[in-house]
């Protein structure tokens, strides 16, 4: 199969199209309510070239379409529109006719068979362009003659998002269509739909890219064009993968960068400098953070300058803004740019107008006033303590023996009851699954948990983030996961209930796939702060973080063995993604699945197997076998599906996942004594993700 990703020129109407679906509508609706005059806004490659080359089949039989390229405006002011008419002339193979300009479009028209409409689209309008073009009028008397000519049509596609026109978008004669970037809906359907049948994306995978890339469809292509080269074979992309295209992206469209770089202001460089360098923020600041970090480089920059970059820079689309006056930079890629290429302290040298704040030379202490106050009060209070503890080394001790030991305090209330042990003889049913779900595709991922036969889901997360990854502790009393509310993705964790949120890791790299010890007393996750996937392990409240691996490879989604002894982690360290164990006393290493398809997402079983899901059948199944790799065996068996995610019951005989087997993701339990398979959720929204706790 040829590679599907076009990334060296505009899609035409013979290539796949995904995506503006809700453009395309709008465009049509307007033409049918008797609009005659369009305006589509679009920054620089954002698709307006190919979104015009799929009028002709999106609008089908009744429009004859023409497609001009005309960039800057042939000549200004109120003959712009004579302009437009002579480019129209000549492309229906006309003289352009020397008269008024309602009567010229009349003239024009008698070519156009009835019942249908000619739209001739404009391509490559600087932004400045339409501003003089609409501040002399010249956009109103052209939409005056096209009231006229009812047969005729024009859509001008202008390079710039409306929030950069001097005017009001309002004062404009004419319908406007805006090209942003894609939805994380529209990522992922270009993605899978231009590779099914030859390659599966992970959901994980998808929402990096869509991240990496802004939404931006080029970019998009680039790594499905990347992607496909690579993983074709292998018919799995996992997040790994995405880093590593994303490096190469990054290189190659280095020119492009450089030439949104250049477009910015010397003051606009220094702003995005601060983004790309300052030290927790992902791409993620305010104005305050900006004025801040500059004055610890000594550079000074007033709160309305700052706001005013910041202003300017969402405009263009380079910043994003989140809300509450917090930014990002929008495309990841451009960020990680910035990070390699440029430098603040470089940039503000080359800054005209950027105030260093004169540093004042520190006089030396027999020079500096001397607070005497404060060295009578200092040496008062140094006295009373030794004063203290010489009475209290010098009191008597007195020590009273007595024949029995003293009685142990008896629990209250308040004491934490313990925990009593899972067997199936409590119910084979106990215990709860804790998972992640979302009505819509569009939606935010929020943390669920249920009852083990599904029943009484509650919804335990209410952000404006994505929340993933739940795992609960042994003792079931709390629940570690992974949320992107602070910008990048960071372990957190809860009570069984919901509350009492706390993020863990406070990292400015991205951290992910958290597991409990077996006795609750350490968490092992992921991190990407070494500037690659590594494991590491952290204490249950966040403290004294390790490092477990050092690996050029990526290394992430630990499991604990029941003992406590062993990790299995995924790996691509042999080129192929694959599941290892680490001895934690040793640190020794042990390749444990070894086969060309994708293996990942391991667990371990009550009884100290390894379950996970496998690619190796064609279609991604769950696996379960001994460490030693005997007693291999299929559990999910379900060929038409994709089966991801499987977590154990504490104490055994009972598996969950999550499939889309029916047409969905949804939860499913089977019962590995009796073969019995059920699915829990059975909504229309989505599932995934589940633990099974006690």
């Amino acid at each position: 199969m040829r590679n599907p990703f076009i990334t060296d020129r505009p899609l035409t109407e013979e290539d796949p199209f995904y995506g503006r679906d809700a453009l395309f509508e709008r465009l049509q609706e307007g033409l049918l309510e008797g609009a005659r005059l369009f305006f589509l806004f679009g920054k620089r490659r954002i698709g307006k070239t190919s979104f015009l080359n799929q009028l002709p089949l999106r609008l089908g039989s009744r429009y004859e379409v023409y497609h001009i390229l005309w960039g800057e405006a042939p000549v200004p002011g109120a003959s712009v529109p004579q302009a437009l008419m002579r480019e129209m002339a000549s492309t229906l193979g006309q003289e352009a006719p020397s008269l008024p300009l309602a009567e010229a479009f009349r003239a024009l028209q008698r070519d156009v068979p009835e019942g249908r409409i000619a739209l001739f689209c404009f391509d490559a309008l600087p932004i400045r362009s339409l501003g003089e073009m609409n501040g002399a009028h010249a956009l109103e008397a052209l939409a005056e003659a096209l009231r006229q000519a009812p047969s005729l049509a024009i859509l001008i596609a202008v390079e710039g998002k409306p929030e950069e026109m001097t005017q009001p978008l309002g004062a404009l004669p004419g319908r406007t269509l805006v090209l942003g970037p894609f939805s994380l809906d529209d990522t992922s359907e270009l993605l899978m739909f231009l590779t099914e049948g030859t390659i599966h994306f992970d959901p994980e995978s998808v929402r990096r890219i869509h991240v990496l890339s802004g939404g931006e469809p080029l970019f998009v292509q680039h790594f499905g064009r990347l992607l496909f080269e690579a993983r074709e074979r292998h018919g799995w992309v996992s997040l790994p993968d995405v880093d590593r295209a994303a490096e190469r992206i990054v290189a190659e469209a280095s020119a492009e960068f450089e030439t949104l770089w250049q477009a910015a202001s010397p003051l606009e460089r220094v702003v995005l400098c601060v983004f790309a360098e300052r030290i927790g923020n992902q791409g993620l600041g305010t104005a305050e953070d900006v004025m801040l970090h500059l004055a610890r480089a000594h550079v000074r920059l007033s709160k309305e300058a700052a706001d005013e970059v910041l202003d300017r820079l969402e405009r263009r689309g380079i910043l994003e803004e989140l809300g509450g006056r917090t930014f990002r930079i929008r495309n990841g890629l451009f960020f990680h740019w910035i990070k390699q290429t440029q430098s603040l302290a470089a940039v503000v040298r080359r800054a005209p107008g950027v105030q260093p704040i004169r540093q004042r030379a520190i006089s030396p202490w027999r020079r500096q006033r001397v607070d005497w106050m404060s060295v009578v009060l200092s040496a008062i209070a140094v006295f009373l303590v030794g004063a203290i503890a010489f009475v209290w080394r010098s009191r008597e001790v007195q020590t009273i023996w007595t024949a029995t030991p003293t009685p142990e305090e008896a629990p209250t209330g308040n004491s934490p009851s313990p925990v009593p042990s899972i067997t199936p003889e409590r119910g084979v049913l106990g215990g709860s699954i804790v998972y992640i779900a979302k009505a819509t595709p569009q939606d935010k991922w929020a943390i669920y948990h249920m009852r083990a036969d599904g029943s009484d889901p509650t919804r335990l997360t209410f952000n404006e983030a994505n929340d993933t990854a739940p795992a609960v502790s042994p003792d079931g009393r709390r629940i570690a996961f992974v949320s992107d509310r602070d910008g990048n993705r960071e372990v957190y964790v809860m009570n069984a209930d919901g509350s009492d949120q706390q993020n863990l890791t406070r990292n400015a790299a991205e951290d992910w796939t958290p597991t409990w010890s077996p006795d609750g007393k350490q968490i092992a996750f992921a991190s990407y702060r070494d500037g690659n996937w590594e494991l590491y392990v952290m204490n249950a409240d966040g403290s004294n973080p390790k490092r477990l691996t050092r690996h050029s490879a990526a290394d992430y989604s630990p499991a604990w063995s029941p003992d406590g002894s062993r990790l299995a982690f995924v790996s691509d360290r042999d080129g192929n993604l694959e599941i290892y164990i680490l001895e934690l006393a040793t640190g020794a290493v042990v390749r444990f699945t070894n086969d060309p398809a994708t293996d990942q997402a391991p667990t371990w079983s009550p009884e100290g197997e390894i379950t996970w899901e496998s690619y190796r059948d064609g279609n991604m199944e769950i696996y379960s076998a001994a460490p030693d790799g005997s007693n291999l065996r299929n559990l999910s068996q379900d060929t038409y599906a994709n089966d991801h995610g499987p977590a154990w019951a504490p104490w055994g005989r009972y598996l969950v996942w999550y499939s889309n087997r029916d047409k969905g993701w949804d939860i499913y339990r089977l019962d590995t004594q009796t073969g019995e398979r059920l699915n829990l959720t059975t909504s229309t929204a989505l599932e995934q993700w589940p633990h099974w706790g006690p």
